[in-house]
């Protein structure tokens, strides 16, 4: 799910910073340091994407 919505943020050439407002994983929202942890997540897999 998130690795999805990462991919489709990049495809659509989203810029970083905003990536908080295309990726979104409620699922998961009662983990604590969720905030915290699947943003980074995120990051880090669109950054990889702009090293392919």
């Amino acid at each position: 799910m998130l690795k999805n919505q990462v991919l489709k943020a990049h495809d659509e050439d989203i810029d970083p910073a905003d990536l908080e407002k295309y990726v979104h994983t409620d699922k998961f929202k009662d983990i604590p340091h969720y905030n915290e942890l699947y943003l980074r997540n995120a990051r880090h897999y669109f950054d990889q994407l702009e090293w392919q």
